[in-house]
This record gives C-alpha cells, structure tokens and sequence, in this order.
C-alpha cells in the first residue's frame, strides 16, 4: 500500500498556525492516509509536494475572523 500525509500552515498578519500529520510529528485526528492496493508493486522513495496560497478576504459577514 501507499501512505500519505501532510503539513499544513495558516498565516495571517497576527499569527501563524501549523500542524502536521507526519509519522514524526505529534499525532493529531487527522492520522495517515493508507491507500491499499490489490497487488503488489515496485516503487522508488516519492516525495510529492504541493504549495497553495490563498488569500481571504473579510466580509462583514465574517466577523468571526477578525
């Protein structure tokens, strides 16, 4: 099978917030992913990764976030 997890940042002005759920990293809900697979395959180490960046923009609505 595959195992996949991920490292995930949130940065606004007033702070920062990362978390990950990497074998190494303290264990959160979010766990591992383990993806099955019916037969068996050759692989070499992978190592995917992704940046996104989003911006948010308050609403009045939001005020939650404020």
């Amino acid at each position: 099978g595959l195992v996949g997890y991920f490292v995930i940042g949130f940065e606004v002005p007033s702070y920062h917030v990362y978390f990950s759920t990497s074998p190494q990293d303290t264990p959160t809900h979010w766990h591992q992913r383990i993806f099955f697979l019916n037969e068996p395959i050759q692989v070499v180490l992978l190592v995917v990764s992704v940046a996104i960046t989003a911006r948010i923009v308050q609403d009045h609505l939001i005020s939650r976030y404020r």
